[in-house]
């Protein structure tokens, strides 16, 4: 036991920096649901809407920024700077080209949304704000970049820094301009996608400054700006752990996504009730994220070192710490789970106590869900660290794709369970994808 509380305490001193990053985040859509909610409900179906559209392709991106973290960081702990150096010049190269295609395709989507079975007024309200966030994906990937970067390094502080001030900034204008406070214009849910592109401009601008002016980060900029610089050794190599990532973030995402499409056929207030749990359940992932980043870090720092007897009790002790806390967080939603929903839905709405009843109907699930989605995405970490990605990924699409959305179509409509039987499929999803990605962790010889 003693050795687990060592292990413990590196990860939380590691981790908690990359976990309150990770929290910004979770604060951003908390406060984004929350005000958008009490301005307007269909505003709130509109925003899930909009948000899974983008979100389920976004994340790809997301993913291919993460595959930059575990080789930086195998390379730092040797020493091999310039390594580090193009690795991060190549990628950056790389994530503006992906982002900017990313964002095209988005724009190329705009007529078709229609054609996803919505209700019109949702869709006609989704459009402005699905154009703001699409645009804002740009900045946010290369910001996302240099986070990884930096956390590589285990700078990890520096990035938390800029997504505290961002998150600031963007709850100030999310409120400014939702309701029209102070002199500005009352935008609704156009404001709260100016206030994500703002905010997610100012991400890259200051992570950007950082870089330039403090001398440990300048060293790792070639400001030859040589052509000599990029290799295709080093994209090859980005895309060949970021691409697997990249698809197994888009399998759970997706599979969350498509479940908000599906809580769309049955009704506006499922569309709604769907979007409050999936903001709770959001908000201890994050969580999970940050741990499953840390341990991703030291673990490729230990290949990197040649270290290779702690490879296992890191891992272990990193899973371990977050069925702590994700009990813990199950523990509060079975309690709050009368209050919660009132944090979103301005009561006065016509239709507010429906959305109040299955949301608390759907808390249940996601309480019931916390361990083992902990353990899925910390496993997947663990697998990060040694680069081992391919099989996680398939392990990820049998889990959410065959498991979650096909176990929860059946029990949404076929056996007629309505919006609760899309979220139990998607439980055993989180539960099949938890075991799978542990025992693949637990197999390795070291």
């Amino acid at each position: 036991m003693k050795n687990y509380l060592f292990y413990f305490k590196k990860h939380i001193r590691l981790s908690s920096p990359i976990v309150l990053g990770q929290i910004t985040t979770v604060l951003i859509a908390l406060s984004d649901t929350i005000m958008v909610g009490n301005y307007d409900t269909v505003a709130l179906a509109s925003s899930a809407f909009a948000n899974s559209a983008i979100f389920t392709f976004a994340t790809f991106g997301i993913g291919l920024t993460y595959g930059l973290k575990p080789p930086v960081a195998n390379a730092y702990a040797a020493k091999n700077f310039p390594l580090c150096a193009k690795y991060l010049q190549n990628g950056m190269v790389l994530y503006a080209l992906v982002s900017t295609l990313m964002w095209l395709g988005f724009e190329m989507a705009v007529p078709f949304l229609d054609y996803l079975d919505q209700p019109p007024s949702v869709v006609v309200l989704a459009i402005p704000y699905y154009r703001l966030v699409a645009l804002s994906i740009i900045p946010w990937f290369l910001f996302l970049a240099l986070q990884q970067f930096s956390e590589a390094l285990t700078k990890t502080k520096v990035p938390m820094t800029v997504n505290i001030l961002s998150c600031i900034v963007n709850i100030i204008l999310n409120y400014l301009l939702i309701f029209g406070k102070f002199g500005f214009p009352e935008l609704g849910l156009v404001g709260a996608g100016v206030a994500t592109l703002v905010s997610r401009v100012l991400l890259l601008l200051v992570m950007l400054i950082i870089f330039f002016a403090l001398p440990f980060f300048r060293q790792f900029i070639d400001f030859t700006f040589s052509i000599s610089v990029f290799s295709k050794e080093i994209f090859k190599k980005l895309l060949n752990i970021g691409v697997p990532i990249g698809l197994q973030m888009v399998f759970e995402s997706g599979a969350f996504g498509v479940a908000a499409i599906m809580a769309g056929w049955i009704s506006k207030e499922a569309l709604a009730a769907h979007q409050i749990a999936l903001n709770i359940a959001f908000t201890t992932f994050m969580v999970a994220v940050g741990i499953s980043q840390g341990t991703t870090v030291a673990i490729a720092n230990l290949v990197g070192k040649n270290n290779l007897s702690e490879i296992k009790i890191t891992g272990r002790s990193a899973v371990y710490l977050i069925v702590i806390f994700m009990a813990a967080m199950a523990g509060l939603i079975f309690l709050f789970n009368g209050q919660i929903p009132l944090w979103y839905i301005n009561e006065a709405e016509p239709n507010a106590a429906q959305i109040v009843e299955i949301t608390m109907q759907l808390l249940i699930i996601v309480a019931v869900f916390q361990m083992t989605d902990g353990i899925q995405v910390v496993s997947a970490g663990n697998l990060r660290g040694l680069e081992d990605i391919k099989v996680p990924t398939a392990i990820s699409l049998f889990a959410y794709w065959v498991v979650g959305i096909g176990g929860g179509y059946i029990l949404a409509f076929p056996l007629e369970m309505g919006v609760t039987g899309i979220w139990w499929g998607l439980c055993l999803g989180l539960i099949t994808s938890s075991i799978l990605l542990t025992w693949r962790f637990e197999r390795k010889k070291f």
